[in-house]
């Protein structure tokens, strides 16, 4: 009897705390109508947009894409008031003929941002704001775990939603959690959101960070060349050009600080204090949420946040952020906010909507971001939207796919750069911010000295999926035809793992260190061919300077070699008949080098305006666990150092940080990097961040021009490596 008293009790709790709650779609109801029927009571916080036939709005870029047009004449402010004039008639115009219904996108940006919490202090005709503006620019949440700070987020953002149209604000998501504003992204495209980053990734919430700090600087010195001194006065002067506001808004903030690096944290500290600074001016928000912010916002910095969110939480924390300990004694669904003294008497309080679950016959969030995401489609409108979510990643199929598309710009490119670009390598997806629509990660291999490939990873996952990856890439090079490849293949578990001929059929495999004599022979072969064909004017003078050249690196009979080479080919001087008479020879091997270095000289002389070194094949040279070589012949480092001088490229690649490491580095301008030892990313140059184990990102590193990237992996499956073991339990029957 006592359990259906006790079933019965808890029902009418539930039931009880059930009622005390206040469903979202209710309040955004009373809400709009309120706004509808007693406008004056709102009028501070409004700036109403204009709807109607023939009405339309121009959307001002960001003054980051065309800022340096006014370089020239910067400081004649005149001059900058007439080229930007004369560039508006290039700016995106769009029709707003009517307004949604229900009385949505109602407001404008131009005095700030409205964040409304919900109902203050429970009545049903105060869905105030909380305004983001010149006075309060920025804001934190605090709330312990429980405390509903995901629903207070949830219920800041939709209002924001329903208030302005997405041309009239710009919101950028990070989420340390990957789930709750991910939802913004990952079914329906939320149209006033421009980026939402559900990772962990630190380096891509810092490059978010970064990206906004450069838009907000151009913003300042566009203002200034036009002669406003904030972003409210450039929109009236203009009232009907749209620069949007921008708000970032990050959950879970703490977690950055205890996730970054100290150069990172420093990084990090350093943008936040320019968009601290500058953000007033420039019209950039800043929304922060933690369970406490201790460990992450400096003393500073935080002055700056005047608007203070409490929910639940203790009473020492309640007192860092509102300057008074009320908030540990909230109930769920109720919210403190300060934005004066800090003083008791100063706390606002207000009741939390609920976005109630679609399975109690209320609109859940999908549906809201659903109907948003509609009204936006019916509107000549958009932006570029980025959604980075740290697991997910394509197949390696699209890497094929993406370099076919790119085949003709890339062949363009390296014909015309005039021998200074070999091949164009795609990584993936970045792992840093930017706003294009595809965002790979590429880089120019260069001819020049030590401008070789290395990968240094512990991971032999990652070591065999970067030899995919780059085979891949040569395997849709413009020039794969005429490029050869030579596996030296040292590491016996990469090699089970991943075969590099099933990608690359011209390929030779040699598991021996002692293939580098077939390196340094091909090596001296086209150097002397290159040479030969520089000193001779007749086709005999070049085979005969030929085997003179090679002799210098070999120990030949070159005058010997010479006579036989004449005896063949040296009666003949036409391409034609040269041509012809290698197609006589080439099925003989003894014949094979002469039918090579004659058909250089006939590759010459039909380019005579070509450098030769362009015109050779290419040869590509894989050490795959350069760990294992005890010593690297002299020789040898001397072909490394001038590779790509003559089409010739070395890929290296090492398990750990031994002491030879530094004489392949040195000789490396192309660094691939993973796994969590910062001992290595310090001896290849790169800065470390920590990432998780099973991380699927790769860091990258041009050395001469110290720029860094990082980049996802493409999905891919390697064969299993396992090491062998007795199963016991069989052998003795247990």
């Amino acid at each position: 009897m006592s359990s259906i008293l006790d079933v019965l009790s808890n029902y009418m709790e539930a039931e009880k705390e059930h009622a005390k709650r206040l469903p979202y779609d209710r309040f955004l109801k009373d809400w709009l109508e309120l706004l509808e029927s007693r406008p004056e009571k709102f009028e501070e916080d409004i700036s109403v947009c204009e709807y109607g036939n023939g009405v339309t709005r121009t959307l001002c870029p960001e003054p980051l894409t065309f800022i340096k047009e006014f370089d020239d004449f910067s400081d004649d402010q005149n001059r900058c008031l007439l080229h930007f004039e004369s560039r508006l008639k290039d700016f995106k115009v769009f029709p707003v003929n009517e307004q949604p219904e229900g009385g949505k996108w109602f407001n404008t940006t131009l005095k700030g941002i409205n964040l409304r919490p919900g109902l203050l202090n429970e009545e049903k005709s105060s869905p105030l704001a909380v305004k983001m503006g010149d006075q309060n620019v920025h804001g934190v949440i605090v709330g312990r775990t429980g405390s509903g700070k995901s629903v207070f987020i949830n219920n800041l953002l939709l209002n924001l939603l329903a208030e302005y149209p997405p041309w009239e604000l710009d919101l950028y998501l990070a989420d340390f959690k990957k789930v709750e504003l991910s939802r913004y992204m990952n079914k329906f495209i939320t149209p006033h959101v421009n980026a939402c980053a559900a990772t962990s990734e630190i380096r891509y919430v810092v490059s978010l960070f970064s990206y906004l700090v450069d838009i907000m600087y151009a913003r300042q010195t566009f203002f200034a060349r036009l002669g406003f001194q904030k972003i409210e006065d450039f929109r009236k002067a203009y009232p009907n050009l749209v620069l949007p506001r921008v708000l970032f808004v990050v959950d879970e903030f703490q977690q950055l600080f205890l996730e970054a690096t100290p150069k990172e944290s420093m990084i990090i500290n350093e943008l936040l204090l320019s968009i601290v600074k500058l953000g007033r001016a420039t019209g950039f928000h800043l929304l922060f949420a933690s369970q406490e912010m201790s460990g992450a916002l400096s003393a500073k910095a935080l002055a700056n946040f005047k608007i203070r969110f409490a929910l639940p939480c203790e009473g020492e924390i309640s007192s860092a952020i509102l300057g008074n300990s009320a908030a540990e004694n909230l109930d769920i669904g109720e919210v403190l906010v300060n934005v004066k003294s800090g003083k008791e008497e100063q706390n606002q309080r207000f009741k939390v909507p609920v976005i109630v679950s679609g399975d109690q016959g209320q609109l859940d969030l999908y549906d809201y971001l659903g109907k948003y995401y509609a009204i936006a489609s019916g509107y000549s409108f958009s932006k570029v939207h980025k959604f980075y979510q740290e697991e997910v990643r394509d197949e390696i199929g699209n890497l094929e796919l993406s370099l076919d598309a790119a085949y003709n710009k890339k062949d363009e490119i390296i014909r015309t750069s005039s021998g200074r670009y070999t091949e164009i390598i795609t990584l993936g997806e970045s792992v840093v911010y930017s706003n294009r629509k595809v965002d790979l990660e590429t880089f120019f291999i260069e001819r020049g000295k030590n401008k070789n490939i290395i990968s240094v990873t512990p991971n032999i996952d990652d070591f065999v999926y970067i030899q995919k990856m780059l085979a891949i890439n040569f395997k849709k090079s413009t020039k794969a035809e005429n490029t050869s490849h030579t596996l030296i293949s040292l590491n016996s578990i990469a090699r089970n793992k991943y075969k590099i001929e099933q990608d690359l059929e011209n390929t030779t495999v040699i598991e021996s260190f002692d293939g580098y004599k077939k390196i340094m022979n091909l090596y001296y072969r086209t150097i002397s061919v290159c040479e030969a064909y520089k000193t001779s004017n007749t086709f005999p003078d070049f085979l005969v300077n030929y085997f003179r050249e090679f002799s210098k690196y070999t120990k030949i009979d070159w005058e010997g070699f010479a006579q036989e080479a004449l005896k063949e080919f040296g009666s003949i001087s036409t391409i034609e008949d040269i041509e012809l008479k290698i197609e006589e020879f080439s099925g003989k091997p003894k014949l094979r080098i002469l039918v090579w270095i004659s058909n250089y000289y006939c590759l010459f002389k039909r380019n005579p305006n070509e450098n030769i070194q362009q015109l050779l094949d290419t040869n590509i040279f894989w050490f795959s666990g350069i760990e294992n070589i005890e010593r690297i012949p002299s020789e040898l480092l001397n072909v490394m150092k001038n590779a790509t001088e003559w089409n010739m490229l070395f890929i290296f690649f090492a398990t750990t940080d031994d002491n030879n490491l530094r004489q392949y580095l040195s000789y490396s301008d192309y660094i691939f990097v993973s796994g969590n030892y910062p001992k290595i990313y310090e001896k290849c140059g790169l800065n470390f961040t920590n990432k998780s184990r099973d991380s699927i990102a790769l860091d990258f590193k041009i050395k001469s021009l110290n720029t860094e990237r990082s980049f996802k992996k493409y999905k891919v499956e390697f064969a299993e490596s396992i090491a062998p073991s007795l199963n016991y339990d069989e052998i003795m029957g247990g």
